[in-house]
């Protein structure tokens, strides 16, 4: 996740970033917004589910 965040940062594209680590330019943007530094609707979205469900695993 970590180089993913690197090369964002260094402005390359999703498929740039994609390509340069063997990896689907959909996974990346899934990496990118688990790390929280991709921003969208979509994104933000899925942040706030993603919050939610450790809420609830920490329930447990």
């Amino acid at each position: 996740m970590e180089s993913a965040v690197a090369l964002y940062d260094s402005e390359m594209s999703l498929q740039a970033i994609g390509e340069e680590l063997g990896l689907n330019p959909i996974k990346v943007r899934k990496l990118l917004i688990t790390a929280d530094v991709y921003e969208s609707k979509a994104a933000k979205k899925v942040q706030a589910t993603f919050q939610e469900l450790l809420i609830e695993a920490r329930k447990y």
